[in-house]
């Protein structure tokens, strides 16, 4: 679909109107979205709500056409974190109560729980390669953690189980891998980013190596093109040569002073990095040479980046904070990344705080009301809900 400047948003979920903050708990309604995910072969949406406890499956195959065609209520009152939906399973992550969670969707209309297990912990993220799930959580002595979900039906001997645990000295806060290698940001100050090795096989969970980012900020954010990790902390981008994960090499570093850089998106020669400088809301860094890093241009939102996704060559897809009560999603065309001009932008009375890419001419948001990433609401925030919008 073509898009032209100031189009409006075409569908909400989860709220009446592009306005509206009410939570509920009915087909038509939810409670703070924490985390998505996209099948797009089916074409549907599965939703885990942070304070609903559920997943819903929304059918997406247009996206002017909402409508929620299955939920499933996990048992305990802790709150959903993120969600990955690979072939006929969806796998749920919680704070609390039953922190790991699969769940069938051979039937989406009905998705049926297969199996569960404690992790011990909170957990705040996760990624799946072949038979193992990978976690990571903010308990002290488990930050890393490996389930086997080859069988993930409950009650027998192959019922999901933790297999490998890892303590990386700090809460964990995202995860990428490729290969045999896990790459996670903390929040240790000597160990921004952690390489674990024994990823995808039942070899054993090992910390390969680590990467102290200079000065005292956290680990923020993290992405992988080729050999090279690119690492956001809460006040640099850094570039570091993993071709050989057990020695991280720092190739290159540009510095943004009193800024996080709190997502990153890399596409061919460029990445591009959601920050919290409100007059530098995306940053575009060529990293055709990750020795030689640059600065080659920005978008100045008014409002500080959270999240970033890119689409196809040219277009990059922005999500900000809440500033004043209201939060806008930007589409960009980065034809010229000097200067990214503007293709559209609405405007929703909440941050964004992830974007999903589908496949059917949409762009689906997570939302909150400066809720923190973990933990319960602070009283008075509103929860959000989940919208879509036309490419």
């Amino acid at each position: 679909a073509v898009v032209t400047n100031g189009e409006n948003a075409v569908n909400v979920l989860g709220q009446p109107d592009f306005t509206s903050n009410t939570a509920a708990t009915t087909q038509s309604g939810m409670s703070y979205a924490a985390a998505v995910t996209y099948d797009s072969t089916n074409q549907r949406l599965y939703v885990a709500e942070y304070l609903n406890h559920r997943v819903l499956v929304f059918d997406v195959a247009e996206a002017s056409s909402e409508g929620v065609i299955g939920s499933e209520n996990l048992p305990g009152t802790s709150d959903a974190t993120s969600i990955v939906a690979t072939g006929n399973r969806a796998y749920v992550t919680r704070l609390g109560d039953v922190q790991f969670a699969v769940l069938g969707l051979a039937n989406p209309i009905d998705p049926n729980p297969l199996g569960s297990v404690s992790l011990g912990a909170p957990a705040t993220d996760l990624t799946v390669s072949g038979s193992y799930a990978y976690v990571s959580t903010e308990g002290a002595d488990r930050e890393f953690i490996r389930v086997n979900v080859t069988n993930p039906i409950g009650g027998g001997p192959l019922a999901p189980t933790i297999e490998g645990i890892v303590n990386l000295d700090g809460p964990a806060r995202g995860i990428t891998f490729a290969g045999s290698c896990a790459y996670t940001v903390t929040d240790n100050n000597a160990q921004e980013l952690a390489i674990l090795c024994g990823i995808g096989s039942a070899d054993p969970l090992t910390l390969l190596a680590w990467y102290d980012t200079p000065g005292t900020q956290d680990g923020l954010s993290v992405a992988l093109q080729g050999t090279v990790a690119y690492v956001g902390t809460q006040d640099g981008f850094y570039a570091l040569n993993v071709n050989e994960p057990a020695t991280p090499v720092l190739l290159g570093s540009l510095s943004f002073p009193g800024a996080e850089v709190r997502d990153i998106a890399v596409s061919g020669s460029y990445a591009y990095l959601a920050t919290t400088n409100v007059s530098q809301s995306l940053a575009i860094v060529n990293v055709s040479n990750p020795a030689a890093l640059s600065l080659v241009g920005q978008y100045n939102a008014g409002k500080a980046g959270r999240s970033v996704a890119v689409y196809g060559p040219h277009l990059v897809f922005l999500g900000t904070e809440a500033e004043d009560g209201a939060g806008s999603f930007i589409v960009l065309n980065t034809t010229d990344p000097v200067t990214p001009s503007l293709v559209g932008e609405a405007t929703i009375n909440a941050s964004i705080t992830d974007i999903a890419v589908a496949e059917n001419n949409a762009a689906y948001v997570t939302l909150n009301r400066n809720l923190p990433p973990c933990g319960p609401p602070p009283v008075g925030a509103a929860p959000g809900g989940l919208r879509a919008f036309v490419r």
